[in-house]
């Protein structure tokens, strides 16, 4: 996603349910102390899920799985072939 220049702080923070119909966001206290944000002040916020692991598509290998690769060409480098092993 890009951003805009202007953007002040990003951070990744979870979402607070406090009990009373309201959410919480808690703002690292690091973003306060370089200058970022002050407090008292009004600031537009967007809130983005974060992609997790679970988001993402499975892999096309599983542990153990081998893959040769062939690499014709980069540029002026040689041809080149390389095994990779799929760790656990």
């Amino acid at each position: 996603m890009a951003y805009p220049d202007d953007i002040r702080c990003l951070f990744s923070t979870e979402l607070r349910h406090v009990g009373d119909g309201s959410y919480v966001i808690d703002i690292p206290e690091r973003e306060l102390s370089l200058g970022s944000l002050s407090p008292h002040e009004t600031y537009r916020v967007t809130i983005e899920r974060l992609e997790t692991e679970t988001d993402l598509p499975a892999a096309p290998v599983e542990i153990g799985d081998e893959r040769t690769v062939e690499i014709e060409t980069i540029g002026e480098q040689a041809m080149a072939s390389r095994v990779w092993n799929v760790g656990s």
